[in-house]
């Protein structure tokens, strides 16, 4: 499934590997209902990048194993996640919102596989409700998670790691700590990520944005900032 503009309340794809979703805009007819994109547990290897997702309960569901989820803008609206997922995925160099009262993204629950070696590196991660921007189950085991950023403009807490409750960086790192992560979100940052109009779904970040120049590079690309690439047409 690569290039195009749909209006559809949910894609799935199941039983099949290799899946390739790339360069598509995803708009959900009726908000509120199913999913963007749906990866089944017995996909393996899928690889979802540079897409926009809009609307929705549900952005990516990803209940795959060793799936790559990577410069993605994913904007789920009413109940549930933008990011839900596990099984070894990696997510790199997203841009997930949501006006979730529950977890922009939720790591581990929607994994049947579990959520090892499961990689969060680069994203922004934003709350705009009574919701968290990261939420990781308890059933979840050791995760990659660095050089993002989180932002709730809404009045819910940064994150929910494993049961506990964290209102700023600080505790967020206490908690991976105590998890046996003490490596995790050091390089974290808690600020709004200034993008150019969200209202109207640019996200592309402005001049003064400290998300720009502050990622991890990759060895692929050699990018640096949070969020999805600046350079590509998917930010507006």
């Amino acid at each position: 499934m690569v290039g195009g503009t749909y209006t559809t309340n949910w894609r799935e794809f199941d039983f099949i590997r290799n899946v390739v979703v790339s360069g598509n805009t995803m708009v959900d007819a009726t908000e509120g209902q199913a999913h963007s994109l749906l990866v089944g547990s017995p996909v393996i290897a899928a690889y979802i990048a540079n897409n926009k997702f809009i609307g929705g309960d549900f952005g990516i569901v990803s209940k795959a194993d060793g799936c790559i989820i990577k410069n993605n803008i994913v904007r789920s609206v009413v109940t549930a996640n933008s990011y839900a997922g596990g099984g070894r995925n990696v997510a790199i160099n997203n841009t997930f919102i949501s006006g979730s009262s529950g977890a922009t993204v939720l790591v581990g629950s929607t994994a049947p596989l579990g959520a090892d070696e499961t990689k969060l590196v680069n994203n922004i991660m934003m709350n705009t409700s009574t919701g968290v921007c990261l939420s990781i189950h308890t059933s979840t085991g050791k995760v990659y998670c660095d050089f993002n950023c989180y932002f709730n403009s809404g009045s819910g807490p940064l994150a929910n790691i494993k049961g506990t409750v964290c209102n700023t960086i600080a505790e967020i790192q206490a908690a991976w700590i105590a998890d046996g992560q003490p490596n995790n979100d050091v390089n974290s940052i808690e600020v709004d990520p200034l993008f150019a109009d969200i209202v109207n779904d640019d996200y592309r970040l402005l001049p003064n944005s400290p998300c720009l120049n502050t990622g991890q590079a990759t060895a692929q690309d050699g990018l640096v900032s949070f969020g999805a690439w600046q350079r590509k047409s998917i930010l507006r």
